[in-house]
């Protein structure tokens, strides 16, 4: 039986108490983080911009929000782009301001320049 199974159900049973102390004997690891204590909470730094190279276009203002975990573009800015390898798709996405937009493309394994790091992404 697991350890945390039986203290789990000595809880439950009243034959252990919250109360109870014992003694543990720390490594030097374990010790840091306790001193240390809790991180303060950094502030939320929301959207902001990067310089991003696809393909042979650089955009010098590209938002980016740490949040997203979709990547939507415009089909204005995909041909733009010049992209080729477009495969077909039914998807329909619900925005945060609840408006559908439909998406009929994507663009799989596309690499995209963010500074001096280079990312594979599906567009």
């Amino acid at each position: 039986m697991p350890l945390y199974t039986k203290f789990l159900k000595e809880l439950i049973n009243k034959t252990r108490s919250w109360h109870e102390k014992k003694t543990t004997m720390l490594t030097e690891e374990c010790s840091a983080v306790i001193q240390r204590g809790i991180l303060p909470k950094l502030k939320d730094t929301g959207s902001f911009v990067v310089s991003c190279t696809i393909g042979k276009m650089t955009l010098e203002k590209a938002l980016c929000n740490l949040g997203a975990s979709i990547n939507l573009v415009p089909l204005s800015m995909m041909r733009k782009l010049a992209i080729e390898e477009i495969k077909p798709i039914r998807m329909s996405l619900v925005m945060a301001d609840r408006s559908i937009k439909t998406c009929n493309r994507v663009v799989e394994n596309l690499l995209v320049k963010v500074g001096e790091f280079i990312f594979l992404q599906t567009l």
